[in-house]
């Protein structure tokens, strides 16, 4: 009856402590960005859990393995390794989608010998390899080799490695997904700015003036990474609203009238209807509503002032203004680049925020543009 109790007591203690391991390394992915930040922070945290020599992870490539990230390994290695699936520990590991264990030096050379191993440099003891498989897909192998204090591998060693792959898996899975959604919103972006574009050689490059201007300024003014990528869309996507606006009115050489004036108005409120779509970057619409708003309250479509108008709203409509003066455009010629920036400065305060203005200034002189 104890011995019995005992086990389940066990049981409990080495579940408590995979479902520990598993909060706390999802709570860690959750925090990162980029693929390389996933991969660096799981060694991190493998060696953090399971106290070893070596860490790899190997993930598969036209059938075979490669070190995709390693901890204690060989750079010549890491570079260098390439293992056939079904060949060697990992591709065994791989093809079969079940963890092998080495506890001792006699089990490395029994598992060695069946699986025909010719090339163990790579290999050490204990060594506990685990795929990385999501369903019925397998992504990779996580390898963990000689645990510290010449301890055994366990059951919870086993128990924790084996969900780090499950939830590696999934974290990879969801970056390729976000990374094939980002692609094809790059793509709709792409082509609505070119069919805006087109209605006037004018504007030709305009779009992607503006964003390398508004990535100057925000990296002048500090701006975190998050930012940083947040306005690199936003630019991009800031005439948007424009793409119902017709080519008359585009074109047009003279004044507007009053009616098509309102037209033209209306293309930040049709930018922030259309970046609803764009659900990663919600987060920012309402600075392509407010990129005509004026510092003094002056613009449209709001209304607003000073620090109620978007960080990156201020940077587009500096970025913006800078750009329409210093092109040329069917109503008027190009001014130069001083006599733009003379004109920013006359307006700071009033039309422009002056911190923007002086970021952009800065940004022109770091590129001899000035």
């Amino acid at each position: 009856m104890e011995n019995v109790l005992r086990e389940k007591t066990d049981k409990l203690l080495h579940s408590k402590k995979i479902l520990t391991a598993h909060n706390e390394y999802t709570n860690l992915l959750n925090k990162m960005n980029s693929m390389e930040d996933i991969l660096e922070e799981t060694l991190n945290f493998i060696q953090n859990m399971i106290s070893c020599e070596r860490i790899s992870i190997m993930l598969e490539e036209e059938d075979h393995l490669y070190i995709a990230a390693a901890k204690g390994v060989d750079d010549d290695i890491v570079k260098t390794v390439s293992v056939p699936v079904g060949k060697s520990i990992s591709g065994k590991v791989f093809k079969e989608k079940r963890a092998i264990v080495v506890s001792n030096e006699m089990e490395m050379k029994d598992v060695s010998r069946n699986l025909n191993i010719t090339d163990d440099s790579f290999m050490s003891i204990p060594m506990i390899i685990c795929p990385i498989d999501l369903r019925d897909r397998v992504l990779g192998v996580i390898n963990v080799t000689n645990k510290k204090d010449d301890e055994p591998f366990t059951e919870i060693d086993l128990g924790i490695l084996n969900d780090i792959a499950i939830t590696l898996a999934i974290a990879i899975i969801n970056k390729e997904k976000m990374f094939s959604l980002e692609q094809s919103h790059k793509a709709l972006i792409r082509s609505m700015i070119d069919a805006i574009e087109s209605k006037d050689p004018h504007f030709k490059g305009h779009s992607e003036r503006v964003r390398e201007y508004c990535l100057g300024i925000g990296k002048e003014l500090g701006l975190s990474p998050e930012k940083i990528e947040l306005l690199d869309e936003l630019s991009i996507l800031h005439d948007i609203g424009k793409i119902g606006i017709p080519e008359s009115i585009m074109n047009k050489q003279g004044k507007l009238t009053e009616d098509e004036y309102a037209i033209i108005k209306n293309n930040p409120l049709k930018a922030f209807e259309i970046i609803k779509v764009f659900s990663h970057i919600q987060k920012g619409n309402s600075s392509l509503r407010h990129h005509y708003e004026n510092v003094n309250g002056t613009g449209y479509p709001d209304g607003i002032h000073s620090d109620k108008i978007e960080i990156e709203a201020r940077i587009i409509s500096v970025a913006n203004s800078f750009d329409a003066m210093t092109t040329n455009r069917p109503y008027r010629e190009s001014m130069s680049f001083a006599s733009a920036i003379r004109e920013l400065e006359r307006c700071a305060g009033t039309q422009f925020d002056k911190e923007c203005v002086k970021a952009l200034i800065r940004y022109l002189k770091l590129k001899r543009l000035i």
